[in-house]
Order: C-alpha cells, then sequence, then structure tokens
C-alpha cells in the first residue's frame, strides 16, 4: 500500500509527544505501573507521574552546574515524553549553548521545535487515533482513519509494536516504515531508526522527506559524511525545503566547510526567509569569520522571531558595538528578552547593569536605558493612555482592575529600576490586591530573593524585613540580620526614593485606584 507524497511531511507531529510514551515504563521499572483498565499508560496524568521524579533529578543536577550538556539534552528527552514542547526547547537551547556540537542537542531541538509548531497549528488533536488489529478488518480500520485525518489535515500515530506490526502487515508501505523509525528514534534505538529509514528510501528513492528523516538519524550516530550525501540528494529532489538546506549546514559545519555551511544556511532562508534558527546560525558563523555587520542583521532577524541565545547576543552587540552603532537602551532592552526566555547570562548582564546604574562612571546613561525600556513597555498597551513621563504601566493596569496582567509588569518595571513599581510590589505582596491577588505571592517573593542575590539595596532591605517579620515565610531574625547589614554594607547611593526605613501603611498605600485594596483613600498623593 502506498500513500501519496504529500503525505509525508505531517506525519511527524506526533511522535514527540505520543509515539516516545511507548517505552517510558521501562526508564522506570521501579515504579509499578496501574493495569490497562485502570489507568492509560499513555495518557499525559500517567506520563507525567513517572517522568517528573527524573525531571526533578536532572533540575537539582542542573543548579550544581548548570552547563551540563549531556544531562540538559537528556532533561530535554524527558520534557518531550510528558508533551512540555516549550521548555524541551529551552533545554536543547541550554545544552547548545553549553555544547554547540552536541549532536543530540542538535537533533532535539529541531525535533521539539518542529513538533511543537505543528501542535501550534493544530491545536485540537491532542491523542492518537487507534490503529486497530491487522488484516483486512485492520486495513479498513487505518483507511477509515486515514481519511478523517486528511479531511482535518492531521495524522494519527501509534504505539511501537502497533507500528511493528503495521509494517510486517504491510511490508510495501514507506509511510509505515518511516512512522516506526520516528517511534525507534524516540525510544533511542537509533540503528533500528536508521534501518526503518533505508527501507523505506529503496521503495520510494526520489523522496526528500524520507532522505531527511535518514540524515538526521545518521548525524545523531554523528556519520557526518553519510548525512551530508542525503541531504545534498533531498535539496537537489526539493531546492524548496528549507529544513534539509538547514539540516545540511550543520552537517558541513561538523566537517570542516564553513564555506559549504554559510552557502547551505543562506539557501534556506532563500526557501524560507522566517527560518529563525537558520538566521541563527547564519549569524553566528558570519560574525565568527570576521563579517560582523551582516552577521549582526542575521542575528537580529532570529531575535526577532523569538531565538532566546539570539536576543542575548544581540544585546551583547548593542552593549559593545560590534556590528552596529552602541545603543545601551537597545542592550537592556533586548536583555530583558533573553531574560524573559531563561538565558542565564542575559539575566547576569541585566544584574551588572543594575548595579552599576546605582554607581559608577555611566550610572546616568545606565538609568537612562532603564528608563527607555520602562517607556517600551507602554506599547504593548496603547489603550491605556500615558499623562506623564514617569507613570507606570503596572499601576495604570491596577488602576483598571487588571492585577493578574499588572503584576509581571510591576516585575519588569521593577526590575528595570523603577522605585514606584518596587514599592507597590512591597505593598501587593503585604495586602494583596481585592481579591485578584493574595498576600505574600509567590512571584513577588521570588523577585526580592533573586535581586537581593544580587545585591540590589532596596530588595535586600524589603527581604530582610519579610524574614524578621514572617511575612509568608518562617521568621528567621538570623537572615535578616545579614540581609540588614548586606543592605548596610552595600555603600550605594540609592537614586530617587529607596528610603532605608518601613513605611507606614498610608505612606506605602499611593496607587491610586478605587474600592478597598491598595491605594483607597490616598489616591491625591499620588498626584
Amino acid at each position: 500500500m502506498q500513500l501519496p507524497r504529500d503525505a509525508f511531511p505531517a506525519i511527524g507531529w506526533l511522535l514527540g509527544t505520543v509515539l516516545a510514551c511507548a517505552t517510558v515504563g521501562h526508564a522506570f521499572p521501579s515504579q509499578p505501573s496501574a493495569p490497562r483498565s485502570d489507568q492509560d499508560p499513555f495518557s499525559v496524568p500517567t506520563l507525567a507521574q513517572q517522568v517528573r521524579p527524573k525531571v526533578a533529578l536532572l533540575r537539582a543536577s542542573l543548579e550544581q552546574d548548570p552547563d551540563q550538556a549531556d544531562v540538559l539534552v537528556e532533561l530535554g528527552e524527558e520534557l518531550e515524553q510528558i508533551g512540555d514542547l516549550s521548555r524541551a526547547l529551552m533545554a536543547y537551547d541550554d545544552a547548545l549553548r553549553a555544547r554547540p556540537d552536541h549532536p543530540r542537542a542538535f537533533y532535539g531541538f529541531w525535533h521539539a521545535r518542529l513538533n511543537l509548531r505543528a501542535r501550534d497549528d493544530h491545536p485540537a488533536l491532542e491523542a492518537p487515533t487507534d490503529l486497530g488489529a491487522a488484516g483486512k478488518e485492520g486495513s479498513s480500520h487505518l483507511e477509515t482513519n486515514r481519511a478523517e485525518a486528511r479531511e482535518q489535515g492531521d495524522f494519527f500515530e501509534g504505539s511501537l509494536d502497533e507500528l511493528r506490526s503495521l509494517v510486517e502487515a504491510y511490508p510495501d508501505d514507506a509511510e509505515s516504515k518511516i512512522r516506526l523509525g520516528r517511534a525507534l528514534l524516540s525510544a533511542g534505538d537509533v540503528e533500528a531508526a536508521i534501518g526503518q529509514y533505508r527501507s523505506a528510501l529503496a521503495r520510494v528513492p526520489d523522496h526528500a522527506g524520507v532522505r531527511l528523516h535518514l540524515a538526521r538519524a545518521l548525524m545523531l550516530k554523528r556519520r557526518w559524511h553519510q548525512a551530508r550525501a542525503h541531504l545534498e540528494q533531498a535539496v537537489r529532489l526539493r531546492p524548496e525545503l528549507a529544513r534539509a538546506h538547514y539540516a545540511l549546514g550543520l552537517v558541513r559545519y561538523q566537517l570542516n566547510d564553513v564555506d559549504g555551511s554559510i552557502e547551505a544556511y543562506h539557501d534556506a532562508l532563500r526557501a524560507d526567509p522566517s527560518e529563525a534558527q537558520a538566521h541563527f546560525q547564519l549569524g553566528l558563523l558570519l560574525r565568527v569569520h570576521g563579517h560582523e555587520e551582516e552577521g549582526f542583521g542575521h542575528l537580529l532577524e532570529a531575535a526577532r522571531r523569538g531565538v532566546p541565545q539570539a536576543q542575548y547576543l544581540v544585546g551583547a552587540a548593542y552593549r559593545s558595538g560590534h556590528g552596529v552603532s552602541p545603543d545601551l537602551g537597545q542592550a537592556v532592552a533586548w536583555w530583558f528578552r533573553a531574560a524573559g526566555r531563561a538565558v542565564p547570562a542575559a539575566r547576569e548582564e541585566l544584574a551588572r547593569l543594575r548595579l552599576a546604574a546605582l554607581r559608577g562612571p555611566r550610572a546616568e546613561s545606565l538609568r537612562a536605558a532603564f528608563h527607555s525600556y520602562r517607556d517600551s513597555l507602554w506599547d504593548a498597551y496603547p489603550e491605556l493612555g500615558r499623562s506623564r513621563a514617569d507613570d507606570s504601566v503596572g499601576v495604570r493596569l491596577l488602576q483598571r482592575g487588571r492585577a493578574q496582567e499588572a503584576l509581571p509588569v510591576l516585575i519588569q518595571e521593577a526590575a528595570a529600576l523603577s522605585p514606584m513599581a518596587h514599592r507597590v510590589l512591597e505593598t501587593l505582596y503585604e495586602v494583596g490586591f481585592e481579591g485578584s491577588l493574595k498576600p505574600h505571592d509567590g512571584r513577588i517573593l521570588e523577585f526580592f530573593e533573586e535581586t537581593a542575590a544580587e545585591g540590589l539595596p532596596r530588595s535586600l532591605l524589603v527581604l530582610g524585613r519579610i524574614h524578621f517579620e514572617g511575612l509568608g515565610v518562617a521568621p528567621d531574625r538570623h537572615r535578616a540580620a545579614r540581609l540588614f547589614w548586606s543592605h548596610r554594607s552595600a555603600g550605594v547611593a540609592d537614586p530617587g526614593a529607596w528610603s532605608a526605613r518601613r513605611a507606614t501603611w498610608t505612606e506605602r498605600s499611593f496607587v491610586p485606584v478605587p474600592a478597598t485594596g491598595i491605594g483607597a483613600g490616598d489616591s491625591q498623593r499620588s498626584r
């Protein structure tokens, strides 16, 4: 049985989240699972119960050393198994930052990204359709499901054993061999996957998609020359296949063919100008080999398309002036974006800039850069209006009763050295807001903890009071004393309004909102 050629690209997206699950139980033999009749072993809750203990161990290991590429890749693979593709993508990205030549990280990043894009394109499809039994009845059921899937633009998958049975029942069906190959690859049996892809290729030798599947599996085994041969054939068959050009760029780089790698990334972008990772890889190569301005342009495009590491590097370029005119405001803005995507280096740079903005020879220009970032936050809320230069987006959202939206914005503003936002967070932490936010919110405490660890004076003082009085935490006067001492010994002339004494409720309730929450009865003071 042979399926139409245009069916092949659609088969991939479920394998990262469902087919990999077929072997999850084997990874945790010490944890007996419930019978199938009582608990579906392929359900997301069951998988989460099995995988999360290992995820916790991996994250604990990364807390000790965040640059363990193998651990990051393993974490990405575990997260993929429970369908957490966004965090899996971040784990693979961090692995590539720690070790840019890690083949499993390359494959995992590509695989998770493809599946995430496909899932976003088809959000209604959450579970596979049962393939049914083999034989005539199974074949009829299979065709019915395929017809339904094609009408919806989606395809279904089965378990590893079901796919093996399907291949045995239909040995001439290249699509089934590809599905089994992807399932074996997700299960870690790369050699068996390569065998299935080669078998499928024997049936459809001119199918570029099969060659791409095979090449990616060969990349995992570091068989770069074989992978290159299949990828070069794939792009000859389908010059518009951007993913094949991109993979070819990775392989050629591994073979020390830098010029060929650059050419492949250019070809990928000609095929698909929106291919963010091709922009990123091309930008890196160009900058490393002396073409800083051209490389910066591609990094900037990748950053705009959401590549976290590109966002960090664009910020670094604006800070140093390599390939672009120096601009502290742009550096701060891009580092905030990268920090929001959990790039540790961006968080570290912002922490250094915050302290430098409170003292040192460039303090005034750095404070202006943070102020510029706070100004940019208004762009996302054109409906709010702005009457004064020092107005706060977060405060305005609170005035509109949009507390859940206001909180992350206030944290951003406070991280960008807004004394007003910092004081509002102190008040919100202590008393909450009109039922929308409970007192002692963990997100606010996390902000105080992180910025106090950086040495931000006001956060040291606030966190000290939190621990001294036991506000949402167990009282710890020893830690409070250390925090107060750190605040005193910081020796920072804090501009604006970083008062060291505890304000009264009336003094702290300055946010001009009606009703009984923050700012009741004190709106005139802020005006």
